[in-house]
């Protein structure tokens, strides 16, 4: 496994690294921490109306700046594979931004294909692995 950073919080060192925004973004944050999948769970997993509050914040923050126009047409149909192809981008170590801008979608859906894939089942008799937050 090539080990691209290690967690601030528990110090687990792993490819699969998250950079968590102190102060949130849509709040002016710029500073991040470098946290693991498990650790980053925990930190949005304790208040999902806070985080909701924050993101809808950050969305009509980036409307009146002219910034944001909602999904693509076509964003929230389900393909197993593009899904199987952005999975094998992330496991080869590519960021979630550069898998974003090569196939022209949002980080979100990238992080959403993600979350669906290794925790719905849909990786289950693929050669695909991903080692455990």
């Amino acid at each position: 496994m090539k080990v691209i950073g290690e967690c601030f919080e528990c110090g687990k060192q792993t490819k699969f690294i998250h950079f968590h925004h102190v102060v949130p973004k849509c709040l002016g944050g710029t500073r991040t921490v470098p946290l693991c999948d498990k650790c980053h769970g925990l930190v949005h997993d304790h208040n999902f109306y806070h985080q909701r509050n924050l993101q809808k914040q950050g969305i009509e923050k980036a409307k009146k700046e002219g910034k944001y126009n909602g999904r693509k047409k076509g964003a929230c149909k389900y393909n197993i594979k593009e899904i199987k192809k952005i999975v094998a981008e992330r496991d080869n170590g590519l960021s979630i931004l550069d898998i974003s801008i090569k196939y022209d979608i949002g980080t979100s859906t990238v992080s959403r294909y993600m979350r669906d894939f290794y925790h719905t089942g849909l990786y289950k008799n693929e050669n695909t692995k991903r080692d455990e937050a």
